[in-house]
């Protein structure tokens, strides 16, 4: 299914805006098993548009490290 004309501009300006932000070198996850080195480096080596959806839910399904005690 493809978005609608209105949808697929919003989608546009969501990469416009965001174009400016670089991919950080290193990813705040708890651990490698959450998200692999393979796969942080496959976020890191893919354009933003490119990117599957297995991948940005791997790595949003990701719990970050342990808050300070």
């Amino acid at each position: 299914m493809q978005p609608s004309p209105a949808m697929q501009a919003l989608i546009e300006q969501i990469y416009h805006t965001f174009r400016r932000y670089r991919v950080p070198q290193k990813f705040v996850v708890c651990c490698e098993y959450c998200l692999s080195q393979q796969e942080q480096k496959a976020l890191r080596s893919t354009s933003l548009r490119a990117i599957p959806y297995s991948l940005i839910n791997a790595w949003n399904s990701s719990p970050g490290p342990d808050p300070p005690k």
